[in-house]
């Protein structure tokens, strides 16, 4: 280590790294402008990539499947056993992940106030619409998702229970699970008066934040089935197959006669990936179908998400390696300029722990000075960019009261990389001071003098 071991305090070498700064405008300037652009770029480029991914992220988890197609049967296909005949041939398009057949309906729920209409929606076992929930308390369906069994949203709670009498640290979910649910379901003469209504206990599986569009509801497909062939039933010949306690099933057999017809109304086609969505639109719609979507709802966001990752992305790194290129040029040609200042240095008792230690030091200092710079620059444009597209979205909304394209919601907070960008801008320059640091302190003065 001799040699290598600083001779100076701390202090003093920190001081004259500091006078080296301030002594040598031209180079501190090139860095500061070198960083503060570069920074503030990188910034603001990372922001919009993270903020329309955040953007996607959110809309697919709140209500929009935007990986999702949805399609009905064709008119000429209503009548027959199989409503969707080309079930395999989507299934096997490119950029199709899975095939979902649904059936939607009104279930009529007995609340602890009045009994309400929900729209229902009946889950398989392995259900890609699974990845999409929340749960707060439970889980899934069980088993072959046959059972007397509901998953409610925490929106419903309030209108089954209630639960003003809660502790005052919040509502405890779990607490629910387990418990009983009251579902009227109806029954229709043949000229479609209500007849009469069976009372069916469904147990509380799972609870979730959060449903698609004005859902709160999901049971399980066969529990779904069997109660809408009940309702379609104008002849008695399927009483509710229910034990006393209106609880379970009393006969399974009956349960899968009861679910054995074409009650397909949709089907639902899970792209593998964003970009397959626009694809598989095209060749439904070849096949005759209408396709459903809301991609078309976020496609803007999609054109900026793909920009991003095509062009912002590439210009991200560009300008990271040519800061970093830029850094290293102007310490080594710094270092270069003062070989004969150095040699003398060293001369007169510096040792090359010295030369090197306040190398580093002012680059620190210079590093540190020019990206702080850069991130208030940067905070600066996104802040005012944030507001700018936050007139936009309200003035899209005053022409259209449907609009709820958040404009603003493609930057995301500095907080979520500022001191990554820090970090990473500190280590850089520190990088790109070291070697013309060790070359400066490694010339032999006599050479460099003589020369």
């Amino acid at each position: 280590m001799w040699g290598w071991r600083p001779r100076a305090s701390f202090k003093i070498l920190t001081f004259q790294a500091i006078h080296e700064v301030f002594s040598r405008p031209i180079f501190l300037a090139l860095i500061l402008i070198s960083l503060t652009v570069g920074v503030a770029q990188v910034s603001i480029f990372l922001s919009v990539i993270l903020g329309v991914q955040n953007y996607v992220n959110d809309a697919m988890t709140s209500g929009s499947r935007l990986n999702r197609v949805e399609i009905k049967p064709r008119s000429r296909d209503r009548s027959k056993e199989d409503r969707f005949p080309v079930y395999r041939r989507i299934s096997e398009m490119k950029g199709v992940d899975k095939v979902v057949r649904r059936r939607s309906t009104v279930t009529t729920i007995v609340g602890h106030k009045r009994s309400i209409k929900y729209n229902t929606l009946g889950l398989h076992a392995d259900d890609p619409e699974y990845a999409l929930f929340d749960f707060v308390a439970g889980s899934s369906f069980s088993g072959n998702h046959d059972q007397l069994e509901i998953i409610i949203t925490v929106g419903l709670l309030n209108d089954l229970f209630n639960t003003s009498s809660m502790g005052k640290n919040g509502t405890d979910y779990n607490f629910f699970i387990g418990k009983k649910v009251e579902v009227k379901v109806p029954q229709f003469t043949n000229s479609g008066h209500l007849k009469n209504e069976t009372s069916v206990f469904l147990t509380i599986k799972g609870i979730i934040l959060h449903a698609e569009g004005n859902r709160d509801l999901y049971l399980p497909n066969t529990t779904h089935l069997v109660f809408d062939r009940f309702k379609m039933d104008r002849f008695n010949k399927f009483p509710m197959p229910i034990v006393s306690t209106a609880d379970s099933w009393s006969d399974e057999k009956q349960v899968i006669e009861m679910a054995n017809f074409p009650w397909e109304d949709s089907l639902q086609i899970y792209a593998k990936e964003m970009s397959d969505v626009l694809p598989i639109i095209k060749g439904v719609s070849k096949l005759g179908y209408r396709a459903k979507s809301d991609i078309w709802n976020f496609k803007w966001a999609l054109d900026v998400q793909d920009t991003a990752k095509s062009i912002f992305l590439p210009l991200t790194v560009l300008i990271f390696f040519a800061v970093i290129v830029t850094v290293f040029a102007n310490i080594f040609t710094s270092a270069k300029l003062r070989e004969k200042e150095l040699a003398l240095w060293r001369i007169i008792g510096m040792r090359r722990g010295d030369l090197v230690f306040t190398q580093l030091i002012s680059t620190f200092f210079s590093v540190v000075i020019g990206t702080l710079l850069g991130l208030g620059l940067s905070w600066i444009l996104i802040e005012k960019g944030k507001a700018h597209l936050l007139r936009q979205s309200k003035e899209l909304a005053l022409h259209d009261s449907s609009s709820t394209q958040n404009l603003e919601a493609i930057f995301a907070p500095m907080s979520e990389f500022s001191v990554i960008i820090f970090f990473v801008a500190l280590l850089t320059g520190l990088l790109a001071a070291l070697y013309p640091a060790l070359r400066a302190s490694k010339t032999d003065p006599a050479i460099v003098l003589q020369s």
